[in-house]
C-alpha cells in the first residue's frame, strides 16, 4: 500500500511541478512582452488570470513534497 501511495504522489508531484513551472514561465514571458510593448493591461492580466492557478498548483506540490519527506524518511540534512 505504501508503494502505491508513493507512486501516485510521485506522479502528481512531477505533473504539478511541470505545470506550475510552465505556467510561471508563461506569466513571466507574457509580462516581459507586455513591458516591452508598453501594454500594461497584458502585464496585469497575465498575473491576474494565471496567478491564482499557478499559486494553487505550487501549494499542492509543496504539500505533496512535505508528505513525501515522511513517506521516504528523508532527514533534514538530506
Amino acid at each position: 500500500m505504501k508503494l502505491f501511495v508513493r507512486g501516485i504522489l510521485d506522479r502528481i508531484f512531477v505533473v504539478g511541478l511541470v505545470a506550475f513551472l510552465a505556467l510561471g514561465t508563461v506569466i513571466v514571458i507574457g509580462q516581459l512582452y507586455g513591458v516591452i510593448t508598453g501594454n500594461g493591461a497584458l502585464t496585469i492580466g497575465m498575473a491576474k488570470n494565471l496567478g491564482k492557478t499557478t499559486f494553487y498548483i505550487a501549494a499542492v506540490v509543496g504539500l505533496i513534497g512535505y508528505v513525501q519527506s515522511y513517506l521516504y524518511g528523508w532527514k533534514s540534512g538530506d
